[in-house]
């Protein structure tokens, strides 16, 4: 071997040895149940999940938890830097990881009030004549709802008369008398027992968007996000195992 060769290797075992003691390092310090851990998820997402906040308070009372509020979409991973991501929908972006939770399943609902004067959905002809309360985070997203008629599950264009950047907005118009809003079950339900919203359609809808937990990296996922993502799958199996996750209407 030359002598720029021994130079070489000899700067090649030195890097390679130094990589090996950081991972070692690395890997030491995401063993604990301790520091802070960033979240990232959507208001609505937060309140679904809180439940997972006593079983971190027992078994890791060193870790904090900093919670950022979204929309807990995908599109926004560039504006914050986070630990975990509660993510709605399938993920696009390849250099995360996506792994799947559950899924969250939606219906449309109406304040009694609104539904007593204005009737319910029976038919795809019957949203023309309601007012729609949408809800998207993306702008140009197409404005469309799926209603299950019958066997047929059937698209329908929408010209809302509100548009909407949250499901929290949807609600809370929807609570005011505004008119017909797609909401997760989980928003909706403690108000359907109250007897502030109901079912707006006559016959039961079907149709979820899956919720994913997103992450850096596979290879060096600390314990501290392992064991937040484990307990957020429970407390998911839990409510959707759950009759009160699947409110009945209230008489309009």
């Amino acid at each position: 071997m030359t002598h720029s060769g021994e130079l070489f290797y000899g700067y090649a075992i030195e890097i390679q040895d130094n990589l090996k003691q950081a991972k070692r390092e690395i890997q030491s310090h995401q063993c604990e149940f301790s520091g802070e851990l960033t979240v990232f998820s959507s208001l609505g997402m937060a309140k679904l999940v809180m439940p997972v906040l006593d079983d971190l308070a027992l078994n890791a009372p060193n870790m904090t938890i900093k919670w950022v509020l979204s929309e807990g979409r995908q599109t926004q991973l560039n504006r914050v830097a986070f630990d975990v991501m509660l993510h709605i929908d399938t993920p696009q972006d390849s250099e995360m990881v996506g792994q799947y939770l559950g899924d969250v399943e939606l219906d449309y609902y109406a304040s009694p009030v609104y539904l007593a004067k204005n009737g319910r959905i029976s038919s795809d002809s019957d949203i023309g004549r309601l007012s729609t309360i949408y809800s998207s985070v993306l702008p140009d997203a197409p404005k469309v709802w799926k209603l299950t008629v019958g066997d047929e599950l059937k698209a329908i264009e929408l010209k809302p008369q509100y548009t909407v950047g949250s499901p929290e907005l949807s609600l809370e118009l929807a609570l005011s008398h505004h008119g017909v809003a797609r909401l997760p079950k989980f928003l909706a339900q403690e108000h359907v027992k109250r007897g502030k919203l109901a079912l707006a359609c006559t016959e039961p809808q079907k149709f979820a968007f899956p919720i994913y937990a997103i992450y850096p990296s596979r290879q060096y996922m600390p314990d501290k996000s392992r064991l937040f993502i484990d307990n957020v799958r429970r407390v998911l199996d839990k409510i959707t195992g759950s009759n009160d996750y699947f409110p009945s209407s209230t008489s309009a």
